[in-house]
């Protein structure tokens, strides 16, 4: 590094990346995987998903490429999200009890309208919070007060409606006082709200559910109808079961959840025993079935049972935690389009809760027969009282005996539900599902999604079924979006790569195929236009994958580039990342496979945790490193079939075949072979395209795998450390005293022999490297060891994959690829080198021909911070040496004389390494402060020009919304002979609500005011349409004006061309004519 720059011998690869105007470092784009979700909501007619979460975040996602965030003020938790269809506003309560709403209408990004502070909305007590309801027929939103109140918000107005209903279980209460009776309840616990919910067919009428029982409310007279109590008389089991000490008392258990039957005539209650009891809304007095998961009639009186119980219990304390059943937190109560008759025909009853605590968590689903009354009472049968007649009850009764049951099974905890529906937004979201979101995880900062269909299919022609839905049989996480599945898988780390083009078509374009994603179908999306003359030039960017691996064994594939966000049409079409489903690889697969059973330890399968991951972009191979030190192999699903060798059986010590174990149709990658531990833990490794793989072990060994025969090529042992050590420095006794901490394949040559070979570099903690020279046998079919172990010296404490060998004419990386191995018998010509660039923790060194004169070596800044990982960058055709460091700047050094070029300042983004590529692009991921989990990822550059990366512009409402009727109350049969016991007729309409809840002082709405003003919504949707067009064709015609520019430019450039080869043509014969007269005259 001290050479005057007149006798440096080599090329510099650095010269067009000296000036600091040069580099632009900056995030472009900020990645969040939602890990701790606490709220979800659904819209059919918008098709869009929205999800709240612990830290204050938002997201919205729609059709792929719709996709946005809004931070909620003071980033409060949110409790609950709700989405109003005729009004186009997006409802939050969040932990604060502050209620936000956005308008979703507005282009780019959904702006915040107000914000209004209420009570508190929810107890300690409750488990599932859904204390917030509004519907597509109105305009307001019905709260549930921790008071037990009942207010409401106008959502045009903007404004807390003066309606109010005040506590009515207390007046139930104050009623039954006066009778005498004995109170069972504790009065302040019995008065708290639990849930409200629409009646499905009648908008005048509300549940509104108590802890102390259910009250059916007539909004329009703001009173109760009628008072739904539970009772467990004396001897009954209840929920608890005969093990319960006050059986022989009455008990009231407390209310936990409501749903109400698609006809509206009776409904479900989840209780905190477990149990689950069904009324009929004519009936307050006895409810029709109470039951449990596993029995049914709990509330009942067995004598001879109860007798029987007693006995045996009597010796008994307090019984087990393995006989506690947890509450019922949530219910619904599903119908479908599957009959003519109009109060439906079979149902879907969705419990969660209501399980033993020592089993397993999940969702179970209950098909239920249709109701059907066979039996009516005669029209002229006496009806002295208001008491349900016993046929029209036992006909009730009858449809609540399941006729299948289902069960969703999770990995942990299920907190919520969401179903979605396919496009009716009637039965408070629980019409026609077509899919249910699980709610999944017990901390709440580390909670994450699942999908899946629904109902289940066991469950027969509850649907009608399409061509469209009869394709729908996918894995049921891949109906999820990319940010989604990220969050969901539990993201462990990944790393960002460039790709080819061969490489990325083969992938992407001929492999990636884009499943359908719940019924997410909402919204259009932009490319920023702020950046709209920057979007032409992303198609020169080079293609780029993210490979994440997680905690659910699996790895996956995603395209980040650039032209995801820059498409040529109007409307972006894919998410950003896209997620390439058909890649995705699933290592459990071969863990659990029958034949494997014997092969693999026990030991292996429990730590089977993804450690690392290397891909291959020529010969499309992924290797799976796992934390108990095996491997695994990945191929093409063409290239295994071509090769299936010994399938089953061991083929040699340490290696095992997997050609027999097949993957799910449609995926691209499948098992090959499995390399099984050595002695110690893996240290580092290195595969190549060509199909050699390196192996270092702590305990000394080094393994050589021929992946293409395969077979091993070579196993070597380092020498053991000594047990003492001086100073009182210890390792451990299964480790080498200098282990191999990095291993680099490269097709070069040496400073003595100038043939290019494969060549291993062994790389040591001392610093010290020994290279192996591998040569392919005359058949070509295996690689074998040749020659002597040359030994060189790089630097002490080397960073991992932070050893270079690169071209010293052109920068260019040599690395072992199909295009090397043709040259590989070449000699290296005259003035050809190649340099070994090495970085430690504490510096680089640069030496020639790997084994030659060392050419620079420089330390790093100390002030600048630690050294956490280099890379070489490549831009313009020149090569620089980038070092980031924790405290978030980089070092740039030239090539290859390591001269201090810039120090480039990034964002504070995290304390982990980021994962560069060879660009200069890089990914650096954040771990959650409590949980750990990785929740964020900051896409940046060091080159931020020209970049499209920015958040999108979104418009999320379809111009041609159309709201179905709402449904009408329905007889329980026919009308003439029972509307004896049952009141139904025409229900209000949601102007006529919605002039109720605002009361006679409701202010002009601001849309109607905007329509009066001359500015319609389909005026607006008109000149929006115009205005794309417009944008389209000035976008067509700008791109035709530059394209002609740039030929006219081309053109000028070849005219110039020209001249000058001309004038220097002449000017050489002139030369020639001087030269030869001066000869002539002997000048």
């Amino acid at each position: 590094m001290f050479q005057r720059h007149r006798d440096r011998t080599f090329h510099d690869l650095s010269s067009e990346l000296r000036d600091a105007h040069q580099w632009k470092p900056n995030n472009l784009r900020k990645l969040q995987f939602p890990s701790d979700i606490t709220a979800l909501a659904f819209d059919p007619l918008f098709g869009l998903l929205a999800i709240g979460t612990n830290e204050g975040f938002i997201h919205i996602f729609g059709k792929p490429g719709v996709y946005t965030v809004l931070p909620v003020q003071a980033h409060a938790s949110v409790k609950s999200l709700l989405i109003s269809a005729s009004t186009c506003r997006l409802v939050c309560l969040d932990n604060s009890n502050q209620l936000s709403v956005w308008d979703l209408s507005s282009f780019g990004r959904p702006q915040v309208l107000a914000t209004a502070k209420f009570d508190e909305t929810k107890s300690e007590y409750l488990f599932i919070d859904s204390c917030i309801i509004t519907s597509a027929m109105h305009t307001h939103v019905l709260l549930a007060m921790d008071s037990g109140e009942i207010r409401a918000y106008d959502l045009l107005c903007l404004r807390k409606s003066p309606y109010k209903i005040s506590n009515l279980w207390d007046g139930y209460e104050k009623k039954v006082a006066t009778t005498g009776l004995p109170n069972l309840r504790n009065n302040q616990l019995a008065r708290t709200s639990v849930e409200i919910v629409a009646h499905p067919r009648d908008l005048n009428l509300l549940f509104v559910a108590y802890t102390g029982g259910i009250v059916l409310t007539d909004l329009t007279q703001s009173e109760s109808l009628r008072v739904y109590e539970y009772i467990i008389p004396p001897g009954a089991p209840g929920g608890v079961g005969y093990e319960d000490p006050d059986i022989l008392l009455p008990r009231c258990p407390s209310v936990t959840c409501i749903a109400v039957h698609p006809s509206g005539h009776y409904f479900a209650v989840g209780y905190t025993d477990g149990s689950i009891a069904f009324w009929a809304v004519e009936d307050e007095d006895q409810p029709l079935l109470v039951r449990t998961l596993d029995l049914t009639d709990v509330n009942r009186l067995n004598a001879d049972e109860l007798e029987k119980q007693l006995d045996q219990h009597k010796s008994k304390g307090r019984k087990p935690d393995s006989i506690t059943r947890e509450p019922i937190f949530k219910l619904s109560w599903s119908g479908f389009p599957n009959s003519s008759d109009p109060r439906g025909g079979r149902t879907v009853l969705t419990v969660l809760g209501g399980l033993y605590m020592t089993e397993p968590p999940c969702l179970t689903v209950y098909e239920l027969p249709a109701f059907l009354l066979n039996d009516p009472p005669a029209p002229d049968t006496p009806n002295n009282s208001h008491d349900l007649h016993p046929c029209i009850r036992n006909a009730m009764r009858d449809a609540l005996f399941p006729l299948k049951t289902f069960t969703y099974a999770s990995q942990d905890t299920v907190q919520d539900y969401l179903l979605v529906p396919r496009s009716n937004p009637h039965w408070s979201g629980t019409f026609d599902p077509v899919a249910v979101i699980l709610l999944v995880g017990q901390d709440r900062c580390a909670r994450y999604l699942d999908a899946f269909q629904f109902p289940p299919s066991t469950f027969i022609n509850l649907d009608v079924t399409t061509d469209e839905t009869a394709n729908q049989q996918v894995d049921p996480q891949s109906k999820l979006p990319s940010l989604l599945w990220i969050g969901t898988a539990n993201l462990i780390g990944g790393h960002l790569m460039t790709v080819n083009r061969i490489s990325y078509k083969t992938l992407v374009e001929d492999g990636g195929i884009d499943e359908p994603r719940l019924n997410l179908t909402g919204g259009v999306c932009f490319a920023d236009g702020t950046k709209i003359n920057d979007v032409k030039y992303a198609k020169y960017q080079p293609n780029r994958l993210f490979i994440a691996y997680n905690r659910d064994h699996t790895v996956q594939f995603y395209d980040v580039s650039a032209p995801l966000l820059a498409s040529s049409t109007e409307t972006l079409e894919y998410d950003f990342p896209r997620h390439l489903p058909d890649l995705t690889i699933d290592v459990s697969v071969v863990l659990a496979d029958a034949h494997m059973a014997g092969l693999i330890p026990a030991n292996l399968v429990c730590a089977s945790a993804i450690r690392a991951v290397e891909f291959m972009p020529q010969s499309l191979e992924c290797l799976v490193e796992l934390q108990s030190g095996s491997l695994i192999l990945f191929r093409p699903r063409q290239a295994v079939k071509s090769n299936v060798f010994s399938a089953k059986v061991c083929l040699e010590e340490g290696l095992l075949s997997l050609g027999h174990i097949h993957t799910c149709l449609g995926k691209q990658l499948t098992p090959y072979l499995m390399i099984l531990p050595e002695e110690g833990q893996i240290e580092a490794t290195s595969v190549t395209d060509i199909g050699v793989l390196a192996i270092s072990y702590s305990g000394g060994k080094i393994l050589v795998v021929d992946l293409r025969a395969p077979c091993v090529i070579l196993r070597q042992n380092q020498p053991r450390q000594k047990k003492r050590h001086s100073i009182g420095l210890h390792r451990n006794a299964d480790s080498c005293a200098d282990p191999v901490v990095d291993l680099i394949w490269t097709v070069s040559a040496f400073d003595k022999e100038r043939h290019m070979r494969l060549r291993l570099l062994m790389i040591f903690h001392s610093g010290r490297i020994e290279i192996l020279t591998f040569i392919q046998d005359e058949t070509a079919m295996k690689w074998a060891l040749t020659g002597e172990t040359t030994v060189t010296e790089g630097i002490s404490d080397p960073l991992y994959h932070g050893t270079f060998i690169l071209d010293s004419r052109t920068g260019a990386a040599l690395t072992p690829d199909r295009e090397s191995l043709c040259i590989g018998h070449d000699t290296l010509g005259s003035g050809a080198h190649c340099l070994l660039v090495s970085t430690g923790n504490k510096g680089a060194k640069v030496s020639a021909d790997i084994t030659g004169q060392r050419i620079a070596r420089i330390d790093w800044n100390s002030k600048a911070g630690f050294v956490q990982v280099t890379q070489i960058i490549e831009r313009i055709g020149s090569h620089v040496l980038a070092a980031f460091t924790d405290k978030h700047q980089v070092l740039i050094y030239s090539l290859p004389y390591l001269e201090y070029l810039h120090t480039l300042q990034l964002s504070p983004i995290t304390s982990l390494p980021p994962t560069i590529d060879s660009s200069g692009d890089f990914l650096a991921f954040t771990p959650h402060p409590i949980s750990g989990r990785l929740f964020e990822a900051t896409y940046g550059t060091l080159f931020d020009f020209r970049r499209v990366y920015s958040s999108t512009d979104v418009d999320l409402i379809p111009p041609d919304l159309s709201v179905p009727p709402h449904p009408q109350p329905v007889p329980v049969g026919p009308s003439t002979i029972l509307n004896t016991w049952f009141r139904f007729g025409q229900s209000m309409s949601g102007d006529q609500l919605d002039t109720l809840l605002a009361g006679p002082e409701r202010p002009i709405p601001k849309l109607q005011a905007e329509t009066q003003g001359g500015t319609s919504q389909a005026a607006s949707i008109t000149a929006r349409a115009a205005s794309m067009q417009s944008n389209l064709y000035n976008r067509l015609t700008s791109a035709l004006n530059e394209r002609g520019q740039l030929l006219d430019d081309l053109e000028q450039r070849f005219s110039a061309l020209e001249e000058g080869s001309r004038s220097m043509v002449e000017q050489a014969k002139r030369l020639a004519a001087q030269q030869t007269a001066k000869s002539w005259f002997r000048f």
